[in-house]
């Protein structure tokens, strides 16, 4: 059993620290009055997202992430 438990951890353990990153930040602008901050997630429903993505909470910091899609949004063909 201690055999299978560290051949389990030998593989599967390396992939959880490689894969390991912080989530994205991204300036988010307000509908209401423009007034923009900087999250990793949406403030709320009035709120559209602006630039990104940045690697530090202050939205300086450009990251090289790949953009999701955003979600609600439909073109029509």
């Amino acid at each position: 059993m201690k055999r299978l438990t560290l051949c389990f951890l030998l593989t599967f353990a390396p992939c959880a620290w490689v894969n390991a990153e912080p989530a994205p930040w991204y300036r988010w602008i307000s509908t209401l009055d423009g007034k923009q901050v900087c999250a990793q997630a949406s403030p709320g429903s009035g709120w559209r997202q602006g630039d990104g993505p940045f690697r530090d909470p202050h939205c300086i910091k450009r990251s090289f992430v790949a953009k999701a899609p955003q979600t609600g949004t439909s073109e029509s063909l």
